[in-house]
């Protein structure tokens, strides 16, 4: 099993090339607020991620895919969806389709989904950033 904190590095360095702009890192009071309002504990991997970077400042223009902040994901949860006994989180958007992407923050194994159309995105988070990475979801 791949590290997270390894490939969290490498979907950052993956963005980077792509010239995608990232915001500062969360700070650990951001990451426990998170857990704290959404009474959730972050799966490693989320952990990590948002250690790195908080989202995105501007879309990927590629992909016209928008990772959100830990504030964008609270201000989203009212749009959670329980599926198989977990709870999905918007955790960004795809602005081509005026859509979130969905996913269960205390795990990383689950699919990733939009809200509306329901269309599978991956099978699990990491998938989706190694989709996002290369170029998979780019529609432009």
């Amino acid at each position: 099993m791949t590290d997270p904190a390894k490939m969290v590095e490498d979907i950052l360095i993956a963005l980077q090339a792509r010239n995608v702009r990232l915001n500062r890192p969360a700070t650990v009071e951001e990451l426990h607020s998170l857990e704290s309002l959404l009474d959730i504990k972050l799966h490693a991997f989320f952990f990590d991620l948002f250690s790195k970077f908080n989202g995105f400042i501007s879309c990927d223009r590629k992909s016209q895919i928008c990772i959100g902040s830990t504030a964008d994901v609270i201000s989203r949860s009212r749009t959670m969806k329980k599926l198989d006994g977990e709870r999905r989180y918007a955790i960004g958007d795809v602005l081509i389709d005026s859509d979130f992407i969905m996913c269960a923050l205390e795990n990383d194994s689950t699919p990733v989904f939009l809200l509306h159309e329901e269309k599978r995105l991956a099978p699990n988070i990491r998938e989706f950033f190694e989709r996002l990475a290369s170029g998979t979801f780019d529609f432009m």
